[in-house]
């Protein structure tokens, strides 16, 4: 009984807050800075994210991204898992917005073994850490399906490792609204 009462609650909520769901898929191209652009140079990767906006002013998703770094040696990557949110301004055909982001970021880094019989293995360097970062974009129709926009927008990340790593993004990609 608790949970249909849940569940009818939900959609009550649901059907007057004039929400709707969205998804979108970025591609992320990263410029690390500071003491991070000392061990690593660029970045990319795609993220995926699953949102819902309410009364069109406001998006709150949840999100996953893998950022692969462009190193000398060892391979390097981000994976994090977050949650956004989003206040769009005006509801023209541009629509600017500011956010933030935070969440559970995960690095990895492999080493090479240094002895040759070992060639084949590699040490794996696991850190998890919390981070945060301010966005800023725009969001505009794509002229393709009614409910297809393009988004851009730009970041900047400071993550907590063992040491703070900081890095700009710059993100473009389609988000469908269902």
């Amino acid at each position: 009984m608790k949970k249909l009462t849940l569940i009818l609650s939900i959609l009550f909520c649901c059907s007057f807050a004039k929400a709707q769901f969205f998804t979108c898929l970025d591609g992320a191209f990263v410029y690390p800075v500071g003491k991070f652009s000392s061990q690593v140079d660029y970045g990319y990767g795609p993220a995926l994210s699953v949102g819902y906006t309410f009364n069109k002013k406001f998006d709150v998703s949840g999100s996953y991204e893998k950022l692969f770094f462009s190193t000398i040696q060892p391979e390097y990557s981000i994976k994090s898992e977050s949650v956004t949110l989003k206040y769009r301004f005006i509801n023209k055909k541009i629509i600017p917005f500011l956010g933030v982001r935070t969440g559970l970021y995960h690095s990895e880094r492999h080493y090479p073994s240094l002895a040759p019989e070992f060639s084949h293995i590699s040490l794996v360097k696991y850190e998890n850490a919390f981070g945060i970062s301010p966005i800023a974009g725009i969001l505009f129709d794509s002229g393709i399906i009614e409910k297809l926009k393009f988004t851009i927008s730009a970041s900047y990340s400071i993550v907590n490792f063992t040491e703070s790593y900081e890095y700009a993004a710059m993100n473009i990609g389609l988000r469908y609204n269902f």
